[in-house]
């Protein structure tokens, strides 16, 4: 599906929410109308903001790759995965940060 357009559900959940004094057509065209206004206004936003950005990292100077941080070895241990990439205060913290997270099921 084109990317580029609204399904034809979206079309009509817009045109029932905001066309109730329009006949079907009119609001179906009004709907259309609203979803590319608020897209255009979301992909302004967008560009502004990756500008905004790039320009912020032109005048703070870009990173280098001598800051990434490198272990001594590959591949690197967990403790010093740990102390390089997570960088908790300690060993506990560590690992408490890095815990993987499950995400929570909904109750029904």
């Amino acid at each position: 599906m084109n990317t580029d357009l609204p399904s034809p559900e979206t079309l009509a959940m817009i045109a029932a929410t905001v066309g109730k004094r329009r006949n079907a057509r009119s609001a179906v065209e009004y709907a259309f109308d609203l979803w590319s206004l608020s897209r255009d206004k979301l992909i302004d936003v967008v560009k502004g903001k990756a500008v905004a950005v790039a320009i912020d990292i032109l005048k703070n100077g870009a990173s280098t790759e001598d800051d990434i941080p490198r272990p001594t070895q590959f591949p690197a241990s967990l403790s010093e995965f740990k102390k390089l990439i997570v960088k908790g205060k300690n060993d506990a913290d560590s690992r408490e940060r890095f815990k993987p997270r499950s995400p929570r099921k909904r109750q029904t």
